[in-house]
């Protein structure tokens, strides 16, 4: 009889081994699925941001996975740098370079839901904030950096006005172009840099 109840039991704890736990659960949905999700993630990002220049991942900054949920669910904090192509650029993202910090680079901090199953990885929905690189630490690195100014600075709205206006006039174009966007502005001492976006 004694035998018998020790075989129960070592019956009873190998059925209890092989069911995975929720822990399990939540770790293969963050762990499994992370290369695919932030590609997903960084993807949609920019297929959804239709002003100013394309975003690349850089980091993976945080994730939680919502338990017992069908599909899986990964909520991922990730950072992103702002390249030098705009978006507009039909360029693929692998060859655009992410902006030095000596350029005033703009970082997103982004908070991404993904939906994960089998192997392929949907974006729910996200939220991220943008800030440029710290003007007071550009200046104490680098004084003769240039800072950004805001997209709706006047002064720098005329100079892009003028700009343009030169452009049609002296260039060879049989086509005359008109301001898509201001895409990005930044100053220096002596010079004022415009980052701009045409249609004919």
């Amino acid at each position: 009889m004694r035998e018998l109840v020790i075989l129960a039991a070592l019956v009873s704890a190998l059925h209890a081994a092989s069911l995975p736990t929720d822990t399990d659960v939540v770790h293969k949905c963050q762990e499994d699925q992370d290369n695919i999700a932030t590609l997903e993630a960084e993807s949609f990002i920019n297929d959804h941001h239709h002003h100013g220049y394309k975003f690349k991942f850089v980091s993976l900054d945080s994730r939680s996975a919502e338990e017992k949920t069908d599909p899986c669910e990964v909520i991922l904090g990730i950072t992103l740098e702002e390249t030098e192509c705009h978006i507009v650029n039909p360029k693929p993202l692998d060859q655009c370079t992410t902006r030095k910090e000596s350029e005033t680079k703009v970082t997103a901090k982004c908070n991404v839901t993904i939906s994960s199953v089998e192997g392929k990885a949907a974006v729910k929905r996200y939220t991220c904030e943008t800030e440029p690189a710290s003007h007071e630490i550009l200046v104490t690195k680098c004084p003769d950096c240039p800072s950004l100014l805001p997209l709706h600075d006047l002064r720098a709205l005329e100079s892009v006005k003028t700009a343009l206006q030169k452009f049609n006039k002296e260039s060879n174009h049989k086509s005359y172009f008109k301001l898509m966007e201001v895409g990005r502005i930044s100053t220096q001492v002596i010079s004022l840099k415009l980052g701009l976006s045409l249609n004919i």
